[in-house]
């Protein structure tokens, strides 16, 4: 990414910040923004960052996530994403997830909920009465007609506050968000309804039943492909042949063994039922690393997973 855009001069500023180390705010920086590590082998990536990119070192408060929030700056977990293609399997209303920040149960769920919610921007509990004049013309900017639907279905901000701030009995959690909302002054906003949600999505629970269906896990890739196969019956075992996929970065030097994975999706548009194409996760392992895909073969839901 330097060599390509960020050594040369931009005729526009590059907003791109880093938040100091701060021994209260950092657990949830790190969750919301991205960091890095102090001590280790990867410590040096911090230097990375800055020579790279030059960014803005802020102080963790209000006003500066307000900032880095408004402006859209590039923040360490936004480069994680280069080159990547991210399918939620759907479309979902914006969330604001207010988190306390000493909570790693809240920290966990926030990290989980953007695997499942495309637009999912953290808040800390700390700074949401500082922030109150943003959100509430956040809450304000996001009441807008749903595009392309004739029908006239408004977007809301939705938000949702962690466990450990409301509890998980719904009129306690009822009362205890509305309190909150009230204090900040967001509470009947005109014309800018709120809604505040006061469940968890079953994520820990995967596919969909024939009624209810089930908040679905993004998937990421770097590259897809689609092959026709030829499956070859000479000799003892049936095969085929294939090129897997490899990303770029995938000629540099490694610290492991491990560095993607090739799903491999089978569908059969024939007749011929001497092939298993699907198996279930609890496959018997002595037999999965008979398969000749990769030096480990998974099954999983996603498909045949080749390390």
């Amino acid at each position: 990414m330097y060599d390509r855009e960020f050594k040369f001069v931009s005729r526009h500023k590059h907003r791109i910040a880093l938040f100091e180390a701060d021994p209260v705010a950092s657990p949830f920086i790190e969750a919301a923004f991205g960091g890095f590590p102090v001590e280790g082998p990867l410590h040096r990536l911090a230097r990375a960052y800055t020579d790279a990119f030059d960014p803005v070192i802020l102080v963790p408060n209000a006003e500066n996530w307000t900032k880095v929030t408004r402006e859209e700056f590039g923040v360490p977990l936004s480069f994680t994403m280069e080159n990547l293609k991210v399918d939620h399997n759907g479309w979902d209303m914006p969330t604001l997830f207010v988190v306390d920040p000493a909570s790693p149960l809240d920290l966990i769920d926030l990290w989980n909920l953007r695997q499942f919610h495309p637009q999912v921007l953290p808040m800390s509990l700390a700074w949401f009465q500082d922030a109150k004049e943003y959100l509430a013309s956040l809450i304000k900017a996001n009441h807008r007609p749903l595009p392309g639907n004739p029908n006239g279905v408004m977007i809301h901000l939705m938000i949702q506050f962690g466990r450990s701030i409301v509890g998980c009995d719904y009129q306690k959690a009822f009362e205890r968000g509305s309190a909150i909302l009230s204090e900040a002054g967001l509470q009947g906003l005109p014309n800018a309804p709120l809604t505040m949600k006061l469940w968890y999505d079953r994520i820990w629970i995967g596919g969909n039943d024939e009624f209810v269906p089930r908040t679905q896990r993004a998937e990421v890739s770097a590259a897809t492909t689609d092959l026709d196969l030829t499956v070859s019956g000479e000799g003892s075992e049936l095969n085929c042949r294939f090129t897997a996929l490899a990303p770029e970065f995938g000629d540099g030097i490694a610290h492991g063994a491990t560095r993607w994975v090739n799903v491999l999706k089978f569908r059969d548009y024939g007749s011929n039922d001497t092939l298993a194409l699907t198996l279930p996760s609890s496959f018997p392992g002595n037999v999965a690393r008979q398969f000749r895909i990769g030096e480990t073969t998974l099954i999983s839901r996603e498909g045949f997973m080749a390390l």
